[in-house]
């Protein structure tokens, strides 16, 4: 991956950004293995966003950061399986290319995340509950999938695009919640 001396905006236009939206939507038609990650990860965004999620109590940040956990745990068995990362663990003395390390330390990143959610909801620490939201830890597994998986790469546009996702998202999720009424038995 190379990186570029200096980021030209005027390249960037709505139309691409679409266009790589588009892309991070559908990428799992490149690898139908990305759907046990993906699938998911988009369900539990939109109706634990909609229904169950309103209020940010400990009980839903523990079990965001268990969901991290597993996704991390997965994204490093589909590493194992499908790149040198496996023959490393043998033996110390190969040289893994930048990457599969780079994707290592993504997932490794996901599961440490997770544990801090984890040990966040159980202090009851107020300030990092918000960090704990199904939507984040929805957001980072479909942006970061397709990476860990090779089938985008990461560039500034497709920084740029997965902010606008989750923004526009976010929004009609958040219009959403205000006109759909609650689950029953949640406030």
């Amino acid at each position: 991956m190379e990186i570029p001396d200096a980021i030209d905006f005027s390249m960037i236009s709505p139309e691409l950004i679409i266009n790589k939206i588009q892309e991070i939507i559908l990428s799992p038609m490149n690898n139908p293995e990305l759907l046990w990650v993906l699938i998911p990860a988009y369900i539990n965004w939109i109706l634990r966003d909609l229904f169950f999620e309103k209020d940010n109590s400990a009980s839903n940040v523990f079990m965001n950061g268990s969901t991290s956990i597993w996704t991390g745990v997965i994204w490093l068995k589909y590493l194992s399986e499908n790149t040198e990362l496996a023959n490393f663990l043998l033996d110390y003395s190969i040289v893994l290319p930048f990457s599969i390390q780079l994707k290592t330390i993504i997932s490794f990143s996901l599961i440490c995340f997770g544990i801090f959610l984890m040990w966040t909801a159980l202090s009851d620490n107020e300030f990092f509950m918000h960090f704990g939201r199904e939507r984040v830890i929805s957001f980072l597994i479909i942006i970061f999938s397709p990476i860990v998986y090779d089938i985008i790469q990461f560039d500034f546009l497709f920084a740029v695009s997965s902010l606008v996702f989750f923004t526009c998202t976010t929004f009609v999720l958040f219009i959403l919640s205000k006109i759909i009424p609650n689950a029953p038995g949640e406030n």
